[in-house]
């Protein structure tokens, strides 16, 4: 029986693309990221990350990088534009552990950013810059 190859192509090195190539190739594809920048710069602000995410991170075998680099906060407040009242509160730190079985992180776009990039493996994820995806085909 011939042994069928998995092979992917993600549009975009961001966060999100970059999460979806280390997934893949760990669950054995080839993985083809293309990317519309140049370079790799470390550029962003700030990024929340709720826990359905972080346990995504945790299944990926990088949160142990990650919490490092990262704020867990306390809670999070809904607060009127007007004057700040506190309309809401919701518990994080340890309530979110208990509650969702993964922390809630702040963390800078750029560290998430390179931990991810640092964590793919270069004979299953090939990174290609400075390059656009014009036109998307499915046919064989």
């Amino acid at each position: 029986m011939a042994e069928t190859s998995l092979d992917a192509v993600i549009a975009g090195a961001g966060p999100t693309g970059l999460t979806a190539a280390l997934a893949l190739a760990q669950a054995g594809w080839r993985v083809s990221v293309i990317e519309q920048a140049p370079v790799m710069d470390e550029v962003g602000a700030g990024l929340q990350i709720p826990p359905n995410a972080s346990r995504i991170l945790q299944k990926l075998g990088v949160m142990d990088h990650l919490r490092p680099l990262a704020s867990e906060p306390a809670a999070l407040h809904i607060r009127r534009g007007r004057d700040g009242t506190v309309l809401a509160r919701l518990p994080l730190g340890a309530d979110a552990i208990k509650r969702w079985g993964a922390p809630a992180l702040v963390v800078h776009r750029a560290d998430l950013h390179g931990l991810l990039l640092r964590a793919l493996d270069p004979q299953q994820v090939t990174l290609h810059l400075n390059r656009a995806v014009h036109r998307l085909s499915t046919d064989s």
